[in-house]
């Protein structure tokens, strides 16, 4: 009876899911990218961008001097789908090449922010024969993040494509240039876990959910 609950609640979640992706809407007309006073603890020569949808706010704040200069911080408040939050993120992303001559890496923060990238990382290493499911580690005696940033940077499967499609519509290269402080848990403990177990993740499945994540860009000519 339990199976049969989560193997329902599976399907829901699916279709939920495919419907958030088929009927995302656009930002609103009136979402307009402003500078907005940095957050605390930046620098005095950091620029911050900010968009809101609803009741989601973004933000992207940019270091013009010293050793990050270039690097972007993406910052995100309040719960949209993904297509959503992506095409937010494409208009902070136009202001930013317009403004920011140096920019070179955007530093995402955690997946977990984004539930959809979280499944598809736990999906991916289930599936891979480079992941150790029953004691949640790579096969190899490497460590987590080089272990994580292979798979992010895969183009199948495709973990990022939201990110990376974006990044290549501005005419940007794309590449994940680094993951720190990986999280990996039994599936069973994940709030998702109705959607992994659909995709042939098991109760007992180890996996990685959670990581910090850069990406660099280089402005194609």
């Amino acid at each position: 009876m339990h199976l049969r609950f989560l193997m329902a609640c599976a399907v829901l979640a699916n279709v939920c899911v495919a419907n958030g992706v088929a009927h995302a809407q656009q930002p609103q007309s009136g979402s307009e990218v402003r500078v907005v006073p940095s957050p605390a603890g930046s620098g005095p020569e950091e620029t911050t961008y900010e968009i809101e949808s609803g009741s989601c706010r973004i933000r992207c704040t940019v270091a013009r001097t010293g050793v990050n200069q270039g690097i972007a911080q993406h910052r995100a408040e309040g719960a949209l789908p993904l297509p959503e939050q992506i095409a937010l993120n494409a208009r902070i992303l136009d202001r930013v090449i317009e403004s920011e001559p140096t920019f070179r890496t955007l530093f995402l923060g955690r997946i977990k922010s984004f539930p959809e990238l979280s499944v598809r990382l736990a999906v991916a290493a289930k599936r891979s024969p480079e992941w150790d499911a029953s004691q949640g580690r790579p096969t190899s005696s490497g460590s987590l993040a080089p272990y994580v940033q292979g798979v992010l940077s895969a183009s199948e499967p495709a973990v990022l494509a939201d990110w990376k499609q974006l990044f290549e519509a501005k005419h940007l290269g794309f590449a994940v240039s680094g993951v720190e402080e990986v999280s990996v848990a039994a599936a069973r403990t994940l709030p998702y876990f109705p959607q992994l177990m659909a995709q042939g993740v098991t109760a007992r499945d180890r996996v990685p959910f959670d990581c910090l994540v850069w990406f660099s860009t280089v402005r194609k000519q």
